[in-house]
């Protein structure tokens, strides 16, 4: 079993994610509901090097 990391908030410290056993777990509260999203840590790393390619692909167009 892997140890849970706690995400916190930087500027108030509450906790607002975990990883844990290689997922993203976000509780979200609405109104009087809770929901709780999960995603694997490597489909948020596949996102966020998406992200950075389309970024530097935007950097490196030529302007007119």
């Amino acid at each position: 079993m892997s140890e849970t990391v706690v995400l916190r908030c930087g500027v108030c410290g509450l906790p607002w994610a975990k990883v844990q056993n290689g997922v993203l777990i976000v509780e979200s509260h609405h109104h009087s509901d809770k929901h709780t999203n999960v995603m694997p840590l490597d489909e948020l790393e596949r996102l966020a090097q998406e992200a950075q390619d389309k970024e530097r692909h935007r950097r490196d167009e030529p302007t007119e």
